[in-house]
């Protein structure tokens, strides 16, 4: 099944909205659970004043259909259709430049110029689509 969970204290298990993550963060121990992708696009999350999270980075994948999603820092179970909105809605959202080429399955964005291999510094200009060499 599709999950949408977040970050947990590593050891306390506390969720990372409600208490600084002192002891680093961790994902829930959902069986079988495979991540897939998080909503980057938020980065860099802002914190609240006691040191927790504003807001909970959103992390998804699939887990086993006998898993337990009642776990602290499981968010929810989402359909596929959900899952499939969510991923081409972050995709989009991390897309750099109108003329870059996205591939969903790595969430990824190329130049439609490959970048010149010269040795040279270059910046992608998109008036001109094309890199343009930084001096």
């Amino acid at each position: 099944m599709y999950i949408q969970i977040t970050n947990i204290d590593a050891d306390t298990g506390i969720l990372c909205t409600q208490a600084p993550m002192r002891t680093g963060p961790s994902i829930p121990n959902v069986k079988g659970f495979q991540f897939i992708f998080q909503n980057e696009s938020y980065f860099p999350i802002a914190s609240n004043a006691d040191g927790s999270l504003s807001t909970a980075p959103l992390l998804y994948g699939t887990c086993d259909d006998d898993a337990d999603t009642t776990l602290i820092g499981v968010l929810k179970v989402i359909s596929q259709a959900e899952f499939d909105a969510d991923k081409q809605a972050e995709h989009q959202a991390r897309k750099p430049y109108p003329s870059w080429i996205g591939d969903i399955d790595t969430m990824s964005w190329q130049p439609p110029i490959p970048y010149p291999q010269d040795g040279k510094y270059y910046q992608w200009d998109e008036p001109t689509i094309n890199w343009v060499e930084v001096v």
